[in-house]
């Protein structure tokens, strides 16, 4: 669609990244997972053809639990 830049909101997980107990007995994942994924996967092999880079997004658009991702422009777009 041409699109420069998008907003991905990952959420800003739990207050720290430390599991609690009882999460930890019933074998649930540590929360904030998008928060720390979402930057390791936006800078794989696959994706550096389409990112050209991220950063943390303003307040009014989410903080530090959305990033702003810029993407190279599209062969054949202006």
């Amino acid at each position: 669609s041409g699109c420069r830049t998008v907003l991905v909101i990952t959420g800003k997980g739990g207050e720290t990244d430390t599991r609690d107990p009882l999460a930890e007995a019933m074998g649930e994942p540590q929360r904030g997972v998008l928060r720390r994924g979402v930057p390791q996967w936006l800078e794989e092999p696959d994706l550096r053809s389409i990112v050209l880079g991220y950063t943390a997004a303003g307040v009014r658009h989410g903080g530090q639990g959305a990033l702003y991702v810029q993407l190279r422009k599209a062969p054949g777009h202006a």
